[in-house]
């Protein structure tokens, strides 16, 4: 017996950009420093904060497990609950 065919089912998001914040930069700027790191804040249809792998102290193949162990790691994760920003 043959497998069928893959069934496609097409998916348009539309104007998605800024629907968390506002805009798709929700700051206006493309980057921005937040805790000391430099940061490119993202709403694409979920707010996203984009910072350097190396500003971490990593690489950026680590896995979740190492990640989670890393001190440096740990402490960036506070800035999506950060309130402090500055450009």
């Amino acid at each position: 017996m043959a497998c069928p065919a893959p069934l496609t089912i097409p998916i348009d998001f539309l104007d998605v950009s800024g629907s968390a914040c506002g805009a798709l930069l929700p700051t206006g700027r493309a980057a921005d420093r937040v805790d000391d790191l430099d940061v490119t804040l993202i709403d694409n249809g979920m707010p996203v904060i984009v910072v350097r792998a190396a500003d971490l102290g990593i690489v950026g193949n680590e896995t979740p497990a190492a990640m989670e162990a890393n001190a440096e790691c740990a402490s960036a994760s506070s800035i999506c609950g950060s309130q402090r920003r500055s450009s």
